[in-house]
């Protein structure tokens, strides 16, 4: 064995090395760090702010208030609440079963102003009302309705009983009042007007076709009887041999 296989063989293993300390211009640079580049920033940074303004534009989108599409009622007009007598009489009833006589003073007329102060000194509990407000309900039925005037009838209903009444609706500058109220069963009287025909009351598309009286006499029929079809000629198969 040469003397260089032996100095190989007799060397350790393991080699022991010491730890050197690293000089700053040892340091690896900014580029050699494992670390995003610029143009990953960026793109994260214009993922970031074009997400904040879709979440804001999205939130903006659903708070956006239009009337009549949002889950919070809006508040009735005047026009809106004596628009028809059906809906003049409903408020009136409401706002009494309500405990809201001042809103209901918009609504009466005549006899009815009488009626309705009445109605507000014999209320000793108008605060109890007004917290079961969702609960009272009002169901109107138009008994006879002319061009100026109405008789509707009014049940309403709720925590503090069931009552009954029959308005009488009259057209003042385009806008309908309660002029009387009538106890329930009391006989209607006849309006000061034509009344409408029904169909403008039901808003049907036109009445129904009026049934006949008289039977629909059946086909006449005839005394001769049919004569049979002439029959085709056959020709006669030939005689066999």
């Amino acid at each position: 064995m040469s003397e260089q296989q032996k100095k190989k063989s007799e060397q350790p293993t393991s080699i022991e090395t010491k730890a050197k300390p690293r000089l700053a211009s040892e340091e690896p640079d900014e580029v050699a760090v494992d670390a995003p580049q610029r143009q990953t920033l960026y793109l994260l940074a214009i993922i970031s702010i074009a997400t904040i303004i879709m979440w804001a534009a999205g939130r903006a989108a659903c708070n956006y208030h239009v009337d009549g599409e949002s889950l919070t009622p809006r508040k009735t007009t005047q026009a809106e609440r004596t628009k028809t007598p059906k809906s003049v009489a409903m408020e009136l009833a409401l706002s009494v079963a309500r405990g809201r006589f001042a809103a209901a003073s918009e609504l009466v007329k005549g006899d009815a102003q009488s009626w309705l102060a009445a109605q507000e000194k014999e209320c000793v509990d108008a605060a109890a009302r007004e917290l079961a407000a969702k609960e009272i309900f009002a169901t109107p039925t138009v008994l006879e309705r002319g061009a100026e005037d109405a008789w509707v009838q009014i049940l309403t209903t709720g925590p503090f009983g069931e009552t009954r009444s029959i308005y009488e609706v009259e057209l003042s500058e385009k806008e309908w009042r309660v002029t009387h109220v009538l106890a329930d069963g009391t006989p209607v009287p006849p309006l000061k007007g034509p009344p409408l025909p029904r169909r403008a009351l039901t808003r049907r598309k036109g009445p129904a076709a009026p049934a006949s009286a008289t039977p629909a006499s059946p086909a006449p029929v005839s005394a001769t009887p049919a004569s049979p079809a002439p029959a085709s000629p056959v020709a006669a198969p030939p005689a066999q041999k």
